[in-house]
């Protein structure tokens, strides 16, 4: 058996330090097989002088230390004559039992194997999800950190050893032993006292920045692991700044922290919880007060599924807003330009928490690990989850599922082909042929329920022959205990809400009865009022309506989500005005439900006629996304 540095008497246990955006992958409870990161320092006595052995970065997988392990492309490099004893910064890192340290976990999903040491050092298993019960592969989003040749930290060579003298006075402050220069050109920040290094580290104003810094300095990493929860809580909260508690409700949402059994009473518990966070920071545990294990999760979902999936939507609603605003000759003058869009801070709070709380519904009612013994209507759902928020924000949410849709049809249709009956590669494997044309809604609906990650992880993948390999194990029918987040939030399930559950008439619906006006509050953080697209959807009256009553092109714009600055030049108000059909079904639901009527008394007879209007006119390939809304249009 190869020897594993994890492992053996003659060995100290090693911290593993994860980092942001590292990989993505696993089983579905576990955003698993984290990548870590790990420097060895050595000290030997040679001639009765300490000689320092220069750190070996390892990424993963236990390996030989005199050979060479690839991980997905990213190499790392194990000198042959380095004893791997850790004793130079052993003191800043936590100490643990050698027990279980070399035992690896093997997916059968996936080629990679990590320590089963990783992550639990509070007893808790961090790096598990519910979203879906497949493996994931190392592939994300941009993956642009490790180098693709052999890796050294900065200012490292094997061959080179360093002297570091053994007079009291040549000690760092608080205990840290520090590496030695290795060359004259030692930056400023590695010369620093630990007190300030520490307080540059929990200045990073991102985990994207905090990451950069660490890997470009071996004293700065080590730094960084010495304190390694205060730092990352207090960059992690920085991140998450205006949507924390729904990000705090995501991690404690999943199957680990929920239980594996998910009964009526078990969802209702948790979303009185969940409200309760949303009144305010006194209300929500800080991420200070959470275990290392937790805020490492939720660093590393961030990074690789939130974050990749926020700049992929953000490129796609504003792409279909600017083929609708722009004339040709202007197209991406005011909108949008190049691959990615840059988002205001405002807009990515607004996307950010619908697509968390996207992902929250699904690991509440969708299709994961655990066991869902009960079941909730639609209208019950529209009640104790929909309820809890502004309708602003649950048409936010509504305006994911429909990015996420698209995203899943592209795929449908590159893998029609190889899944349909007359491929007879497909006819004896597990899950057999599919027919799209025929059973698409049903699987549409059935993989949405696994949740983001699985999606994430699509995403990634480019090659056609691999595509079909995972599709063919992540694609699910529908989910039959719970109803999905588009049919919870139909026109039927708001209506049934009001009256099967006279009870459930809150203080929106009041408003929306009284007709109480709504205004443009601004941009400015925090975000405490409705964006300006809603106010001019409404002509500023307070309606408690969302979902399917709304117009669907604007639904692939992502209306709620952008900031006035954005809209200005398009003539917003005329441009969202004009998405209503006057004769359609929806106008004349409104009108009825609640006497609100979209149009002005001045309309032009044309209008009133029914003439066509954008949405009139939508083509074939825009026509697929209002399957839902059809019936309505009509």
């Amino acid at each position: 058996m190869p020897h594993c540095p994890f492992n053996g008497n003659d060995h100290k246990e090693e911290n593993m330090a994860f980092l942001e955006q590292l990989h993505v992958g696993g089983t579905d409870d576990a955003l698993d097989h984290l990548i870590g990161t790990r420097q060895d320092t050595s000290i030997h006595m040679d001639n009765g002088e300490k000689i320092l052995a220069m750190p070996e970065v390892t990424f993963g997988t236990c390996h030989d230390s005199s050979s060479k392990t690839e991980d997905n492309g990213f190499e790392s490099y194990s000198d042959p004559n380095w004893d791997g004893e850790d004793s130079v910064i052993s003191a800043a890192r936590e100490t643990h039992n050698d027990s279980g340290i070399g035992s690896d976990i093997e997916n059968n999903d996936s080629d990679v194997t990590t320590p089963s040491s990783a992550n639990t050092d509070d007893g808790y298993a961090s790096d598990d999800s519910c979203a879906s019960d497949d493996s994931f592969v190392t592939d994300i989003f941009g993956l642009t950190f490790f180098p693709t040749k052999r890796y050294y930290p900065p200012g490292y060579y094997p061959e080179k050893r360093t002297h570091i003298h053994k007079h009291p006075k040549d000690r760092p402050s608080n205990n840290i032993m520090q590496m030695a220069p290795i060359s004259t050109s030692y930056s400023r920040p590695e010369r620093l006292p630990a007190e300030l290094r520490i307080q540059i580290l929990m200045s990073m104003p991102n985990l994207k920045t905090l990451n950069s810094f660490i890997r470009a300095s071996p004293i700065m990493h080590a730094q960084y692991a010495y304190d390694r929860h205060n730092i990352l809580s207090t960059c992690l909260g920085r991140e998450l700044d205006g949507f924390y508690a729904d990000a705090y409700a995501h991690m404690k949402s999943r199957v680990s922290e929920l239980g594996s059994l998910r009964t009526n009473e078990c969802i209702s518990d948790f979303l009185n919880s969940y409200q309760s966070w949303l009144a305010g920071p006194a209300f929500c545990p800080d991420v200070e007060s959470l275990s290392p294990s937790r805020v490492r999760w939720m660093a590393v979902y961030h990074t690789s599924v939130a974050q990749p999936l926020v700049r992929r939507y953000g490129s796609w609603a504003l792409g279909n807003l600017q083929k609708a605003a722009l004339p040709p000759a202007n197209s991406g003058a005011t909108i949008c330009s190049g691959r990615y869009v840059e988002l205001s801070r405002s807009e990515e709070i607004r996307v950010f928490r619908a697509l968390y709380r996207y992902d929250i519904y699904y690991h509440l009612f969708g299709y994961n690990l655990g066991f869902r013994c009960g079941y909730f209507s639609q209208r019950k759902i529209n009640e104790i989850f929909f309820s809890i928020f502004e309708p602003w924000e649950n048409e936010a949410a509504v305006c994911i599922d429909t990015f996420v849709r698209q995203q899943y049809d592209d795929v449908f249709n590159k893998i029609r082909d190889d899944f349909h009956p007359s491929n007879v590669k497909f006819r004896h494997c597990s899950l057999g042929s599919i027919d799209f044309d025929r059973e698409h809604d049903d699987y549409m609906d059935g993989t949405i329920q696994r949740g983001l990650k699985t999606l994430a992880r699509t995403l990634t993948i480019t090659k056609h022959e691999e595509l079909v390999s995972w599709t063919s194990r992540c694609l699910s029918t529908t989910w039959h205990h719970d109803a999905t987040l588009l049919e919870s939030l139909s026109f039927i399930a708001q209506m049934g809400r009001r009256d099967r559950f006279p009870d459930s008439i809150n203080a929106r619906d009041q408003a929306e009865q009284r007709k109480d006006p709504i205004y443009f509050l601004g941009d400015s953080l925090p975000l405490n009022g409705p964006p300006l697209g809603w106010v001019f959807l409404w002509h500023g009256v307070y309606v408690n309506f969302y979902g399917q009553l709304a117009p669907t092109r604007l639904k692939r714009w992502g209306y709620v989500m952008w900031d006035a600055e954005r809209w200005h030049g398009l003539g917003a108000e005329e441009l969202i005005t004009k998405q209503w059909k006057p004769r359609s079904r929806k106008v004349g639901v409104l009108r009825w439900t609640c006497g609100w009527f979209p149009l002005s008394v001045e309309a032009s007879s044309d209008e009133r006629d029914g003439s066509s209007t954008n949405e009139d006119n939508l083509s074939d390939e825009e026509d697929r996304f209002r399957n839902e809304d059809r019936s309505l249009d009509e």
